[in-house]
């Protein structure tokens, strides 16, 4: 299964003014082809309009915003590594830039370099403690490190701040719990997944049945649960 969220939306903003009249209707040409789903058009325009930018006079945010959303286009064309190096090259022109952090967590999670990843999300929480969605997926993380103390506070932060996925939280703090030996919480975890999800989540359905089973608890036979990468939300 999957853990990570793609709650994070990669959105390709106008909400910066250039300067130059050429390189803001390259930027909005590349947006145009982005949102039509057209990711090399863009990236022409993207990197036409970053190019045109080393001539004009050019906010570091402004080239900052080009770098993400040349990231974006290799992200959603598969070419991981490369997104990640815009991503960093994003912020490095704007260090608090936690959209650009969030997508190098994403990033590097696809690449399944944990450490990374990790770090990124944690970047995000700096600048916004409260993020529901990047709590749960620097536990995600975690587990992939067999960090468990850390995922299970990190799970339940998404919970309390609010993430759209509360019940998947729940069902891997009960299997944290049931790996830690105290069953009777676990099983309270599972009951609250299973509630949440209105009865539609097959692990901690499984997790609960297995629990309540008098057969040797073993920590292999418990499902962790995620989100499948590439699901958007709002």
């Amino acid at each position: 299964m999957r853990f990570f969220s793609f709650v994070f939306l990669f959105i390709f903003s106008l909400n910066i003014a250039a300067q130059s009249p050429a390189v803001s209707n390259l930027f909005k040409e590349g947006t145009r082809a982005a949102n039509a789903g057209q990711f090399e058009q863009a990236l022409k325009s993207y990197k036409t309009a970053l190019f045109a930018a080393e001539n004009e006079y050019v906010t570091d945010a402004y080239r900052a915003q080009l770098r993400y959303n040349i990231g974006v286009c290799y992200f959603r064309t598969d070419r991981y590594e490369l997104a990640a190096n815009e991503f960093r090259s994003a912020i490095l022109l704007k260090k608090d830039y936690a959209r650009a952090h969030y997508a190098l967590g994403m990033a590097e999670s696809r690449r399944r370099n944990w450490k990374s990843a990790s770090v990124s999300f944690q970047n995000v929480l700096q600048h916004d403690p409260t993020n529901g969605e990047a709590w749960f997926d620097l536990a995600s993380t975690s587990l992939a490190l067999n960090d468990l103390e850390t995922a299970e506070t990190a799970f339940a932060r998404s919970i309390a701040f609010g993430s759209r996925d509360s019940a998947l939280s729940h069902n891997n703090i009960g299997v944290i719990l049931a790996v830690k030996g105290d069953l009777s919480a676990a099983e309270k975890a599972f009951e609250t997944a299973i509630e949440l999800s209105n009865d539609r989540l097959p692990e901690a359905k499984r997790n609960l049945v297995f629990i309540r089973s008098k057969r040797e608890l073993v920590a292999r036979d418990f499902q962790y649960a995620g989100r499948e990468l590439g699901s958007s939300g709002v």
